[in-house]
């Protein structure tokens, strides 16, 4: 099961790139160097299939500019999707408003700058923006007044979005409990373990991003990631997965497993975090300590009814009109035809759902389905971007944890409280000089 941009068990339905989009943890095996065992210690190999031009990594300051631009909106967004999260609101309304706000902030930037080629940079929505009320886990963007889902107070909701400038995503992700300030003055029982989840979310992402340094591992991250949930009483779900980014592709080669067995028949590709690297990083927990079960709990809804894709690399003609005015509509939107779109970018063309179906079923679009979770009362989610940058770690995108759900040192390991307590990022001081000269320009 597959996981979107970051997630694994949400991910896109396709074949040839990466990961599978949704197949099985067996997947992680797919076009990956696997570390090796030897003598029981991990040696680790090295995956250059990665490799980045220098201009499209952030050692260059016009992408590294690019990040943040996108970042600022990505942040903008969704404060205001979320001030709009209350009892009686439309997900149909947020999601359109949601992106209807990435759009107006995004397409002004750089309005007049050409790229390589010499034609204007393509910036706007990189992940329609999705509202995941309750045991909807993710990707649900619905455009159908039969789909519509309303708000109520008490709901636990995920709002997930993206945008890009230049091919360059920022993307995030961020869970509040619908709770007026009148309501529940004392708090229940089941409000407590909400808060515990979103709480032990925000913390082993708080602990894992200081550990994104040069000299860690991914390994690294993933047992962070176990230690804080076994100290909360909770659980990572399976099969999220932290994806290292690059342009018009959020979801890389390298990977973070936010979960995994000891009984799992394949290991992660072992690598360490290097300046320059551009990270998704995502964390999912759910108030249910049962290993066991954890996979047997999701359910994915039909590809059919997904709301969100994107194009496949595979080729092939299709006679079809309506298949064709779809591919016609994604050439003449330039990233939409890179990044994710949903049925929105069609403007209710009848053609559009018959185009849609034929080209997935022809494997000339990938699906992202919608997943829920069965009888699991909480999912919490927080997903941030993240540059290793060479004064330490930028988190560009994601909020403040929510007042209930603030990290707490004391409830995990010494180790972890001492890894919460470090700084992620150290801003060098441009030196001084005598009048007439030039100070040296600081570093990202």
């Amino acid at each position: 099961i597959i996981f979107s941009a970051s997630f694994f068990f949400c991910g896109r339905n396709k074949m040839g790139r990466g990961l599978t989009r949704t197949h099985s943890t067996l997947a992680v095996k797919r076009k990956r160097a696997r570390s090796t065992s030897i003598g029981g210690e991990i040696v680790e190999r090295e995956d250059d299939s990665f490799d980045q031009v220098e201009e499209e990594t952030i050692l260059n300051p016009e992408t590294y500019t690019k990040y943040r631009a996108a970042a600022t909106v990505a942040n903008d967004v969704l404060r205001e999707v979320l001030d709009g999260v209350t009892p009686g609101a439309s997900v149909i309304d947020l999601c359109k408003m949601g992106d209807e706000l990435i759009n107006a902030k995004a397409l002004p930037l750089y309005s007049k700058d050409l790229d390589e080629d010499g034609n204007l940079i393509y910036r706007g929505i990189a992940f329609p923006t999705c509202v995941n009320v309750n045991r909807i886990v993710c990707h649900y963007h619905p455009t159908l007044e039969e789909e519509e889902v309303i708000i109520n107070e008490g709901d636990i909701v995920r709002v997930e979005l993206g945008v890009h400038i230049d091919g360059y995503i920022a993307s995030v992700a961020h869970t509040v409990i619908v709770k007026t300030a009148e309501v529940d003055a004392a708090p229940s029982l089941d409000f407590t373990i909400q808060c515990d989840v979103l709480r032990a979310a925000y913390t082993a992402g708080e602990a894992a991003l200081r550990l994104m340094k040069p000299g860690h591992t991914n390994h690294d991250v993933t047992e962070v990631f176990q230690s804080v949930a076994y100290s909360f009483g909770v659980m990572p779900l399976q099969g999220v997965l932290s994806h290292r980014v690059k342009r018009f592709d959020e979801q890389g080669e390298q990977i973070i497993m936010g979960w995994q067995s000891k009984n799992e028949d394949q290991l992660q590709n072992t690598f360490t975090f290097k300046v320059g690297q551009v990270w998704s990083l995502d964390v999912v927990m759910i108030n249910d300590s049962t290993a066991a079960t954890n996979k047997a709990k999701l359910q994915q809804r039909s590809p059919s009814d997904a709301h969100i894709f994107r194009k496949s690399e595979v080729a092939r003609s299709m006679r079809l009109h309506a298949a064709r005015y779809v591919l016609s509509v994604l050439s003449e939107n330039g990233a939409a035809g890179l990044l994710p779109f949903s049925k929105e970018l069609f403007g209710g063309h009848r053609s559009t759902n018959l185009g849609i179906h034929m080209l997935s079923k022809q494997q000339l679009l990938d699906s992202y389905p919608i997943f829920y979770c069965k009888g699991i009362q909480t999912v919490a989610r927080y997903k941030w971007t993240v540059l290793i940058t060479p004064n330490g770690i930028q988190k560009i995108t994601g909020l403040e944890a929510p007042e209930y759900a603030t990290p707490d040192p004391s409830r995990v390991d010494p180790d972890v409280a001492t890894l919460l307590s470090e700084n992620i990022y150290e801003r060098r001081k441009v030196l001084k000089v005598k009048k007439g000269g030039r100070a040296p320009r600081a570093e990202l």
